[in-house]
């Protein structure tokens, strides 16, 4: 098949082949199959640790470990070889090493590596040969028209999908600074034809990524903020973008804390109520009645929507924040007369209720459940702080 190739540069010292370029960009799964997929592998993980293990990967791991160290005593031995076979079947971008070191810092230390394939040039074209895979091509060409300053080159609007893959980039390169200018007019169109989706999901996702690669902390709050309430997986999908770790296990973690706090919160009641020493507003000949039809129907009620016994626990799955909170306030609470014990005429209605107590309940965790912070994590991605009101 021909090679395709593109000119950045008429006269690039540097060639980067890009292989195995991207078909499937952030695959999602529905919560069913996620789930599925979760207890499948708990159970194989249970059966591998049971198996011995191969011989043969030990033998390997020595063959390998002796050939590296081969290679580190001779690291400037390089054959005198034309470039890879499978560099004819990649797509090749000639580039400048000079423009690629000065706006990433991935590009500086790579061909900084003296004794490294990637730090000397080849001794057939004379050129540095940088490997690339699995990157979308019009996001690579983009991101690398940027960097060498053909703005003319660069679209002025992309659709979020495309933000996000170049977001990708920017964040494995290390070259947010570069992309700034650009940045913020991409941004600036994705808030009007993209906005932050109000549901957990993939776009939810992509604008999370953005959000943190281009430092933007109002969305990323709000991203944030909607995972910890409607994610009902074990784990956050993060589709393998390069979201930090610490960023989701603050999201899982808040997650487990405020529906933990809220399940807490009904089994507490339900103690309250079959505790001798119960005390009913209405008064204390009304101890025994009101205790027992309000444990009954709070009892009633937890079993019917599963949070009875056995109790939920972490990680929770297939249960939100958000769910947990319509079902328990959706519970039915009794009416009902009592005829007071100084009066042999009239009944009076009682009002006691458990759907005051627990509704307060819901309305203090949720006022936990704000998203996170994005100056509270490290920079990874190389760029100064932006600031949320940033608008062109």
């Amino acid at each position: 098949m021909p090679i395709t190739v593109h000119e950045i540069d008429p006269n690039a010292d540097t060639i980067i082949i890009l292989t195995n370029p991207c078909t499937n960009f952030a695959p999602w799964e529905d919560a069913a199959s996620t789930t599925s997929a979760n207890e499948e592998s708990t159970q194989e993980a249970e059966e591998t640790a049971t198996k011995a293990p191969v011989l043969e990967d030990g033998a390997a791991k020595e063959l390998q470990l002796g050939a590296k160290e081969e290679q580190d005593e001779n690291p400037l031995s390089l054959p005198d070889e034309p470039p890879k076979e499978d560099e004819d079947e990649g797509i090749q971008y000639m580039v400048s090493s000079r423009h690629l070191a000065i706006a990433s810092g991935y590009f500086k230390s790579s061909l900084a590596k003296k004794g490294w394939l990637e730090g000397v040039p080849s001794k057939v074209d004379g050129k540095y040969h940088l490997d690339a895979s699995a990157w979308d091509p019009d996001a690579f060409l983009i991101l690398l028209n940027v960097l060498h300053l053909h703005n003319r080159k660069v679209p002025r609007a992309i659709s979020l999908e495309m933000l996000a893959r170049i977001a990708v980039l920017v964040d494995y390169y290390r070259c947010a600074e570069a992309v700034e200018v650009f940045a913020d007019v991409w941004i600036t169109k994705a808030r009007t034809d993209s906005p932050v989706p109000t549901k957990y999901g993939r776009d939810l996702m992509l604008w999370m990524l953005i959000s943190w690669v281009f430092k933007l902390p109002s969305e990323f709050t709000t991203t944030t903020e909607i995972a910890i309430r409607q994610c009902r997986t074990p784990t956050i999908q993060d589709m393998e973008l390069p979201i930090p770790k610490p960023i989701l296990d603050a999201i899982e973690h808040k997650r487990y804390q405020m529906i933990n706090e809220l399940v807490e919160t009904l089994h507490v009641q339900l103690l309250n109520y079959r505790r001798d020493g119960y005390s009913c507003p209405q008064g204390s000949d009304n101890n025994f009645m009101c205790s027992s039809v309000l444990l009954g129907a709070l009892t009633k009620e937890m079993d019917r929507m599963g949070y009875l016994s056995p109790r939920p626990e972490v990680p929770f799955n297939g249960l939100s924040f958000e769910r947990l909170c319509t079902e328990v306030g959706e519970m039915r609470t009794p009416i009902w007369h009592y005829k007071p014990a100084n009066r042999c005429s009239d009944y009076y209605s009682h009002s006691c209720s458990f759907s005051g107590k627990i509704q307060s309940s819901i309305e203090m965790i949720t006022g936990k459940g704000v998203g996170l912070d994005l100056h509270t994590f490290v920079d990874r991605a190389g760029s100064p702080r932006r600031h949320d009101d940033m608008r062109l």
